[in-house]
Formats: structure tokens, C-alpha cells, sequence
């Protein structure tokens, strides 16, 4: 157990006198403690907030990111602690809710603190309201607001005040530093790596509530962004508080808020950063229904009894999905379907029309629509809308209201998530099938799957539509952009209803559909913005534009990706063309981390919609990122602290050269090619060596054989014997993938030339006979073979045993021997001394004769018929 808590720790160290400092230096120094302890205690009882209808947390964030004043603080203080906050604080936190709102006696020792600073507050301000009987720690906030405000706001401290009162002061932050249940909670700042494993740094409380995060495999852990983190029945981001790995700074929001940016400020170095305005743009207030939210009362359908919302008349039929969808739908297996895509795919319009079509059927006597959607992607831009259940327990209560069993839960006594549960196994009303819409925005979706899986039984069904799935035992199907013929019958129904058909051509239509990938809410807001323009723009431009859009479209499912899986797609995103799934995996690899696993990362953005995966003829993989993706990912880029990193990826990737849907089909290989050509240019304008680039082009070799021959080339370009060595080296490694024969003869010609050119004539041998194998080979090849063999170095033939010889001389003089009318003379002469060196004495004169009966002038064969003779 941590007894102490750094943030607070190093906040008071400020505060320690040496002797030196005067009491009007103190007594600021004590107001800056005062102020962190607010700030620190309210930022953790906002993030003890849980998600609700009524989005407490985040009006309460709204206000404090652009609070001016600790007043602000305390105010939202007080809204937690016995406001309409007060039902959202988590369960395990009311215990500090209970420590701060409990009266005590004026004159107990627990009120000595709000006392001290009562007096303090008496004695510098003159009229201060008196206590009443009983206090509570609350009220030192209250006082200490007041405090601050008539000092370092709206006064002026004179030095025989501060020094009357700075001891006093200092005597009641000691006590609510005692007091404040803080140091009893457990604290931590977690950084999450490339790999997906966590680096918890413990703050204070008990550290082990995070050691799953240093010990589980990361496939197993929960995506959680890095920050300053308090465990309370779950890992729950503390966003007002800001810090980094190294916890040697703590910030929080001081205001000057201005749409874009707001002030963070240290109150213990007196340091700031700016943090990011977009996450709190949106109004405070509750919002309005959703407009796919479920009727507030069961109606008759068809066959069935639901509360299903009105089907759209926009809507266009994508007959192929919808056949799968239903199928699976209506069969008796698989009791949860998952519908998996991007926002705005139409997840949520297919299903509502689908079951349109299924109430119709027999198979279900109930239909439930449960809406947890948050954001309304309207023609007009994204609505921020209330959602109608968040948890099993808003579900129960709908699910009873919907059935009309308040009376039976009150008679029987029985909870209405006990209830709901019983009604997922077998429902009192029949077949049901359970539609659960924008699960992911649903509190701890994880958690709120499994509760559905552990309960749901056949006849009933579950329906989810989501933008991911972190969850197994469902049976998922991806819902991706539509076909051509859909996209264009989309456009031509918008334009209709916008009054564009007149200047919008067939070309442009299909530009507009092929731009927005077949996606049809992008499709929407492209022909919105030309309606409004009444001129044709290039779809980009307009995409630039949609920064509201595309942060509703993608912003979630960004934040879902793990750390890697964010790097690779801002590295896409920052290089406009096609990739080789191979070069990613290179890129990756040359930061030489085994934990890092860039296969799962792209797997995980292809699942999640934000790039797309195609393959050229021979299978390889291409990763594309859709246009409205990519301009997310663009803005996402131009603020990460990885931009320089992720740029010197991106220029990694260029070496590949441009690939496009049009070029695909000519496969990886060009892309290789460029990569190694690339390197040869870097490494002849000395900017890198081959030893540096070497791990990466190896990669590339091992994944794609070829790579192997361009390596042998770069290796051999360097001139050396230990280049040339190496060379041979990686066209043996080439040649042990067994590629086809066409490709294995040239292999084996090079090997012949540089085993020749080093010298090993037997080696060179072997591989000139391995290439004849492929294809025959010129007779003079062979023959100049024979004579290398026969010139070989007398001591090193002579290190060579009758067997090595047979073996290495004997095969050669029986193919020469095969093809021996194409011989010439000194043909003749080279086939008799390989024989003579096999010792076959006999046939080297046979032939050394032959060849002066071809030739009677060839000297070579006089030699040897004089020789034997």
C-alpha cells in the first residue's frame, strides 16, 4: 500500500519552509495547495461519474474546462456530492461522498480544519458568516473559495496579515490533507506501448487493482488511452488531470477556453500546455431523442407486438445484405447476430426496415428495440442526441415498461434486471427477438455482451448492430458499403430530393460514389454540399471540410484501436496510395520490438472499416484507406506527438512507389523492385550502408523470395570479396524456397559466376550443371567449365579425394560426352583431360583423337594424343 499521494505529495513540498521565505510568500503558496487539493478532489469525483442519460459527467467537464475561478470547482463539487450528479457516482465512491458531506460536532476534532479556516477567513476578510453547530468537510471547500477569491483574486494581502495568519492557514490544509479520503484510492498513470502492453506508474493507494495490466497477454487487455487513472470498480480516466509517464507534473483546465484550445495549468511548476477544445464543443445540455430511439409503448406489427421506430422513406434496399441478414436472423441457431461497420454504413436503417419484413414472419411474437445511439447522423451534420438505455439496468426498466409488468415487479418483489434476465431465457410473451442498436455506446459493452450471452436462450434472439466487436460467441456479419448499383440509385434519390439532377453528370455521380467509398452517408453530405453550392466540386475538397462529420464518423472507432493499430493508420492516412500489407510489416520491423504484432493491428482496422484490404493476382495484400478516413487521419496526424516518427514511416513507404487500383494487379513485385532501387540510390549517395538497411531488405526476402536476387545484386554491386561471398550467400537462401524453373536458372548462373570468379571451380561446376538441368546450356559453357576444372590449382586438387573428383569432374565429362558432335577441337582436348583426372586414360585418348580427326591442326589435341602416347 501507498500511504501518500504523489500529485499532492509534490504539490505540498511547495509549501516547506526553510526559514528564508516571508510569510506573504507562504501564504500564496499555501492558497496554490489549497487550490490543487479542489481541483484534485473534484477531478476525481468527475471521473467517479458514470455515463447516463442525463450526461452529468460531461456537463460538469463542459463547465470546468472553461471554469476561470476555483468557486466553479467547488460548485461542481457540491452538484457530485448532493446535486443531480449525486445518482451517477459510482457505488464504491460514496464512502468519500459520505467522508465529505458528514456533519460533525463545531467543536469535534474533525471540524478543526473548516474552524482554522474559518478564523483565517474571519480575520482577513472581517465579515465572515458564523458556523453553525455542525459542519462538514464540504464547507471547508466552500470557505476556502471564498478564501481564494478575497486574496489572490479580489485582494490585496498586506505582510502583517500573512504573517498573523499564514501559520493558522497552513494548520488547516495539514487537517483536510488528513481528512480528505484521497490517498485511500487507487491511483495510477498508464502509458500503453506500441505492443499493447501497459506501463502502470502507481500514484498512490493500492497499486496491485492495476497489475492485471502489467501481467494479462495484451490481446486480453482492455483499450485503455493513456493518462492519469483512478480505480474505482473499473479503470476510470481521470480527464481534468493531466500528466505524463514520468509523474513529475500534474495540470488541470484554468480557462481561457476559446473553441479550439484551452489552458491547462500546473499549480506546481507553474507550467502550461494547451488542451484540445473538440471534445467539449458539444452543448451541455440534455439533448433531444434520437430519432431511431424505440416507441415509447408496444404496437401491433405484422405478426408481432414491438416498439420499433418508423422505418425512413429515404431509405434504399440493398437486397444482397438484407437476404443474408435476414437469414441468419430467422433461422434457429445463432441466438446473437452482430452487425458490425463503420457509423453511418446504415447498420441501423437496414435493420429497421429489415424487420419491417421479418414482423411478417412467425418466427418471432415480440420485437424490443433498445437504442443506446448518442449521435444522430442527420443530412444536416451529426446531432447529439439522449440515449434511451446505457446499462442492463435502463434495459430492465424499459423492457417492464414496454410489457407493462410495474405491477408484477412490485408484487413479486423482484428486481427488473433479475426480471429482464428471465425474459432473455425464456420470454412470458413468446419468441422474442432483443435488437440492441449503437452497442458500443452502451456503458462497458464488453461487460454488457457477455451479461446478454450468459442469459439469452433459443427460441429468443439478440440483434446488435455496432461500429466494433470486442466480443466473441455472436455470430457476426460485416456490414460494408454498398454495391454500384445501390450507390448510384442513393444519388439519384438525393439529388432528386436536393433539385440537382440538372448539373450533376453520370461520371460525376459515379466519382461522388467511388470518392466516398461506396459509403452512403458520406454520399449524402457530398451531394449536400454541391445542392448548396449549386456547382460540382472535387469530392476532397468538399471532404476537407467535414471536420464535424468525419470526427462523428471516425472519432470513436479511433479511439478504440489499439496503439500500433492507431500508428499504422495515421501513417496510411499521411501517404496518399495503395500499400503492400508487406511494407507495413517491414516498417514495423525495422523498430526491432518482438512484442510488436503489426498482423494484429491491420487485422484490427481492416474489422474496423478504417482501411480496406485488397489483393492482387498472386494474393498479396493492399491496404487502402477510404477518402473520408484518410482526410480523418490526415487531421489526426498534424497534432499527434508521433508526427515525426510517423512522417519518417510515411517516407519508408514511398520508397515502394505509388500504388493504384489501377496497377494493383501487376502485384508486389514493382514495389520491391522500387524499395531495393531506392536503397541502391541512398547507399550510392553514402546517405545509409548496406549493414543498416540490411535487417529490413532481409525482411522483405524472407517474405518474398524474389527480394533474395536483389539483395545478391546489392551485395554484389559493393565489389568486395565479403560482398561477393555474401552474395552467393543469398542466392543460395533464394534457391532453398524452391521457386519455379524459369526463375531458378538465372539464380543458378549467378551462383556459377561468382563461385567461378572466387575461384571454387568445383562449386561453380555444380551449379553450371544445376542451371543445364533447367534448360541446356550452351556447349561452349561446358566446355570452358572443363577447362576451369582442369587449370584448378594442382595442390588443391590434389586435397581432394578420388571420390570428390569422380563427383565433381565425372558428370560434367558424361554431359559433354552426351553432346559431343557439337564439340570442336579444343572441345575434344578439355573432354580427354577431365578423363585423365577421373583416370580414365583409355577414353581420353579415344577422344584427344577424335578431335584430330575434326580438326588434324588442334594443338591442344596433339598434346594429349602425344602425351598418352
Amino acid at each position: 500500500m501507498n500511504s501518500t499521494l504523489i500529485p499532492l505529495d509534490l504539490m505540498a513540498a511547495r509549501t516547506n519552509r526553510n526559514g528564508e521565505e516571508s510569510d506573504t510568500i507562504l501564504i500564496m503558496e499555501l492558497l496554490y495547495l489549497g487550490e490543487f487539493i479542489v481541483k484534485l478532489t473534484t477531478s476525481m469525483l468527475v471521473a467517479g461519474l458514470d455515463e447516463s442519460k442525463e450526461q452529468h459527467q460531461y456537463r460538469i467537464m463542459h463547465r470546468l474546462v472553461r471554469a476561470d475561478g476555483v468557486g466553479e470547482w467547488v460548485g461542481a463539487l457540491e452538484d457530485i456530492l448532493s446535486g443531480p450528479a449525486c445518482q451517477d457516482l459510482a457505488p464504491c465512491l460514496r464512502v468519500v461522498r459520505n467522508t465529505l458531506t458528514e456533519k460533525h460536532n463545531i467543536s469535534s476534532e474533525s471540524a478543526e480544519s473548516v474552524r482554522k479556516i474559518n478564523e483565517v477567513l474571519k480575520g482577513i476578510y472581517g465579515e465572515v458568516r458564523p458556523l453553525g453547530q455542525k459542519v462538514s468537510l464540504l464547507d471547508w471547500f466552500r470557505i476556502f473559495s471564498t478564501l481564494r477569491n478575497k486574496t489572490r483574486g479580489h485582494g490585496a494581502l498586506t505582510p502583517a496579515k500573512c504573517h498573523q495568519w499564514a501559520s493558522d492557514l497552513q494548520s488547516s490544509l495539514n487537517g483536510i490533507r488528513k481528512c480528505l479520503p484521497l490517498d485511500t484510492l487507487s491511483w495510477a498513470y498508464i502509458h500503453r506501448n506500441l505492443s499493447g502492453r501497459y506501463r502502470v506508474s502507481p500514484l498512490g493507494g493500492d497499486a496491485a487493482r492495476f497489475d492485471t495490466l502489467k501481467v494479462s497477454r495484451s490481446e486480453d487487455l482492455p483499450n485503455i488511452e493513456e493518462g492519469v487513472y483512478l480505480w474505482a470498480e473499473g479503470f476510470r480516466k481521470v480527464e481534468l488531470c493531466q500528466s505524463d509517464a514520468n509523474i513529475g507534473d500534474f495540470f488541470f483546465p484554468n480557462g481561457a477556453f476559446n473553441g479550439k484550445t484551452f489552458e491547462l495549468h500546473s499549480l506546481i511548476s507553474d507550467n502550461r500546455l494547451a488542451g484540445e477544445a473538440d471534445p467539449y464543443l458539444s452543448p451541455s445540455k440534455v439533448a433531444a431523442s434520437s430519432e431511431t430511439e424505440g416507441l415509447g409503448q408496444l404496437e401491433v406489427l405484422g405478426n408481432v407486438f414491438t416498439n420499433l421506430p418508423t422505418p425512413s422513406n429515404a431509405y434504399v434496399t440493398r437486397p444482397s445484405l438484407e437476404e443474408e441478414v435476414r437469414r441468419i436472423v430467422l433461422n434457429d441457431r445463432h441466438p446473437i447476430v452482430t452487425l458490425v461497420g463503420k457509423g453511418g454504413i446504415g447498420k441501423t436503417s437496414l435493420t429497421i426496415n429489415l424487420l419491417q419484413e421479418t414482423a411478417k414472419s412467425n418466427r418471432f411474437d415480440l420485437i424490443i428495440w433498445f437504442s443506446s445511439r448518442d449521435i444522430d447522423l442527420t443530412s444536416a451534420g451529426p446531432k447529439k442526441v439522449k440515449p434511451q438505455v446505457l446499462t442492463d439496468k435502463e434495459m430492465a426498466d424499459e423492457y417492464v415498461k414496454l410489457v407493462g409488468a410495474e405491477m408484477e415487479i412490485k408484487a413479486g418483489k423482484v428486481k427488473p434486471v433479475d426480471f429482464f434476465s428471465s425474459e432473455l431465457q425464456k420470454s412470458t410473451h413468446g419468441s422474442t427477438l432483443f435488437v440492441f442498436d449503437n452497442f458500443e455506446t452502451a456503458r462497458n459493452p464488453v461487460d454488457l455482451f457477455h451479461w446478454i450471452d450468459s442469459n439469452i436462450r433459443l427460441p429468443n434472439k439478440a440483434l446488435i448492430t455496432s461500429r466494433f466487436r470486442d466480443f466473441k460467441a455472436d455470430y457476426p456479419i460485416p456490414i460494408d458499403g454498398m454495391e454500384t448499383s445501390e450507390a448510384l440509385q442513393l444519388v439519384h434519390q438525393t439529388c432528386k430530393a436536393l433539385s440537382i439532377p440538372d448539373f450533376l453528370s453520370e461520371e460525376q455521380a459515379l466519382e461522388v460514389v467511388e470518392s466516398a467509398s461506396y459509403h452512403p452517408y458520406v454520399i449524402k453530405i457530398l451531394l449536400g454540399e454541391i445542392a448548396d453550392t449549386k456547382t460540382y466540386q472535387k469530392p476532397k475538397r468538399i471532404m476537407a471540410r467535414q471536420g464535424e462529420i468525419l470526427d462523428a464518423l471516425f472519432e470513436r472507432t479511433f479511439s478504440n484501436l489499439s496503439p500500433l493499430a492507431q500508428r499504422i493508420f495515421l501513417t496510411l492516412s499521411g501517404w496518399k496510395s495503395m500499400v503492400p500489407e508487406l511494407a507495413i510489416e517491414a516498417m514495423i520491423h525495422k523498430y526491432d520490438d518482438a512484442s510488436l504484432d503489426p498482423e494484429s493491428a491491420i487485422d484490427q482496422l481492416v474489422r474496423m472499416s478504417l482501411v480496406e484490404r485488397k489483393h492482387d493476382q498472386g494474393k498479396n495484400g493492399f491496404l487502402e484507406v477510404p477518402l473520408s478516413a484518410a482526410v480523418f487521419g490526415q487531421k489526426k496526424l498534424e497534432v499527434s506527438p508521433q508526427t515525426a516518427i510517423i512522417q519518417a514511416d510515411v517516407r519508408f513507404l514511398q520508397d515502394m512507389g505509388v500504388t493504384t487500383s489501377t496497377n494493383i494487379q501487376s502485384g508486389i513485385e514493382p514495389r520491391i523492385v522500387s524499395f531495393f532501387k531506392k536503397a541502391a540510390e541512398r547507399i550510392e549517395r553514402n546517405e545509409a550502408t548496406l549493414n543498416q538497411l540490411r535487417e529490413v531488405l532481409e525482411f522483405f526476402a524472407t517474405n518474398f523470395p524474389k527480394a533474395w536476387l536483389l539483395l545478391a545484386d546489392l551485395e554484389y554491386e559493393q565489389g568486395n570479396a565479403k560482398n561477393k561471398s555474401q552474395s552467393a550467400d543469398y542466392l543460395r537462401r533464394y534457391l532453398e524456397t524452391n521457386p519455379n524453373e524459369a526463375d531458378a536458372l538465372g539464380a543458378w548462373l549467378q551462383l556459377e559466376h561468382l563461385y567461378r570468379t572466387a575461384g571454387n571451380a568445383i562449386a561453380a561446376c555444380s551449379a553450371l550443371l544445376k542451371a543445364d538441368r533447367i534448360q541446356e546450356q550452351p556447349y561452349y559453357k561446358l566446355s570452358n567449365m572443363a577447362n576451369l576444372l582442369n587449370s584448378y590449382n594442382s595442390q588443391a586438387r590434389g586435397a581432394l579425394s578420388n571420390d570428390h573428383i569422380q563427383s565433381a569432374y565425372k558428370p560434367l565429362s558424361i554431359l559433354m560426352e552426351a553432346r559431343l558432335p557439337e564439340a570442336k577441337g579444343v572441345d575434344f582436348s578439355r573432354l580427354s583431360w577431365l578423363h585423365l583426372h577421373c583416370g580414365a586414360q583409355d577414353r581420353a585418348l579415344e577422344i584427344a583423337e577424335l578431335g584430330l580427326e575434326k580438326d588434324p591442326n588442334d594443338t591442344h589435341c596433339k598434346k594429349v594424343v602425344a602425351r598418352l602416347r
